[in-house]
């Protein structure tokens, strides 16, 4: 995926401990095999958790907002069908 950068997640707050994040690795995106097809970085990333290669991802929080289509809408930069998903498939942790 792209911003916002990894490094900032040193910084963040886990909202449910009230404790900085620690203990996690950092994977870009691009260096996980996924099996599923994905247009763009951020559907590559959100397969790799989908299909268990990951625990979480660090996107902006309204991604799934931004990435929304129209039923039957196709974007030539993400999956529809795959961000359609938010909010019973995957969803928020925070934001």
């Amino acid at each position: 995926g792209w911003a916002p950068t990894a490094d900032t997640l040193y910084f963040v707050k886990n909202q449910c401990t009230d404790t900085p994040y620690t203990g996690f690795s950092v994977v870009q995106g691009d260096d996980v095999a996924v099996t599923g097809a994905f247009k763009g970085p951020n559907d590559r990333a959100l397969l790799a958790v989908l299909e268990d290669k990951a625990d979480a991802m660090w996107i902006y929080g309204d991604q799934a907002a931004n990435y929304k289509c129209l039923p039957g809408e196709n974007q030539e930069g993400w999956d529809c069908d795959l961000w359609s998903g938010f909010g019973t498939t995957f969803a928020y942790v925070q934001s």
